[in-house]
């Protein structure tokens, strides 16, 4: 079981579904996971505050998971946060969405292209086992 897990994603333009998918994730990998912290749900304090608790959850978290399934400049920080702490970071995009180079580029454990929930799930699952 992993203490804890970050799932990153955008916030400032992300829709309802994406929000909603934050969740979705969350809830399949709490079975191996003691703390899941996602997208929004540190709302409260100044604009630095928020940034600090971010950088401070990549780097010490057991893994990050990426949710890139559209542009986010702050998600970028913190995918660099994780891997100059050396936490490694999983990335997933839905099959079809764009994703900059820069991401892809990016020396991830893993990057996930999923159809639906149901394939998500289970490629998330398989690459979870491989840590645990």
């Amino acid at each position: 079981m992993l203490d804890s897990v970050f799932i990153t994603g955008a916030l400032t333009h992300a829709d309802q579904e994406t929000r909603a998918l934050y969740g979705q994730i969350a809830a399949m990998i709490k079975p191996f996971v003691k703390k899941v912290y996602q997208p929004g749900e540190d709302t409260l304090g100044s604009a630095q505050e928020r940034y600090q608790q971010a950088m401070k959850r990549a780097k010490n978290s057991d893994l990050v998971l990426a949710v890139v399934n559209h542009p986010s400049t702050g998600q970028g920080f913190e995918l660099q946060q994780a891997l100059h702490a050396n936490v490694p970071v999983i990335a997933v995009a839905q099959k079809g969405k764009t994703v900059s180079d820069m991401t892809r580029g990016t020396p991830l454990r893993a990057f996930i292209e999923y159809q639906n929930e149901k394939d998500l799930k289970a490629k998330l699952l398989k690459e979870l086992e491989k840590l645990i």
